[in-house]
């Protein structure tokens, strides 16, 4: 699916509004792994789950958010209701459409399937690039340019994963 750059809010609700429904999957395979995911919106959630292979220098399974342009400069947290089963979850910050570039990651705890609610500090992700951290923190000038929210499990650990969000919101 091609996403071209859009005004998007700054929240997911994707029971409520089904903002969910543009959503795509990236796995490993793009890079010549086996990891296999879905995603579906159930009546309160998205339902993001599948299988991590380490095979082929496989690790990771996503789920990104279209491009779009969010107004996030007031934002200083993000507040995230879901549950987790089998691998922890990752939200992922990207402010540019080059896969290469440097993006935001925060890992939330699993939470052995029972629902929680997390609020990060934006000033909280850490900064990754090729999917390795660089050691440093996102800054203000990268949050004011975020184009595209994403839910990742990568942290090469070989199994099943079953992640259901109800809503993503930046306030």
């Amino acid at each position: 699916m091609l996403s071209f750059c859009t005004e998007q809010s700054t929240s997911f609700d994707f029971g409520k509004s089904k903002s969910g429904i543009d959503w795509q999957i990236v796995n490993d395979g793009v890079m010549g792994g086996k990891s296999q995911s879905s995603a579906r919106l159930t009546d309160s959630s998205i339902l993001f789950k599948g299988y991590i292979s380490l095979e082929n220098n496989g690790g990771f399974a996503s789920l990104r958010g279209p491009f779009a342009t969010m107004d996030l400069q007031n934002s200083k947290q993000i507040k995230i209701k879901y549950r987790s089963k089998g691998q922890q979850l990752s939200i992922t910050l990207a402010n540019s459409r080059v896969w290469y570039k440097p993006s935001g990651k925060f890992t939330l705890d699993s939470t052995g399937n029972q629902w929680k609610i997390a609020i990060v500090k934006l000033t909280n992700f850490k900064e990754f690039a090729y999917g390795r951290p660089t050691g440093k923190s996102i800054g203000k000038n990268f949050i004011s340019t975020i184009k595209r929210v994403g839910l990742i499990v990568n942290n090469k650990i070989q199994g099943g994963f079953e992640i259901e969000v109800d809503y993503l919101k930046f306030n």
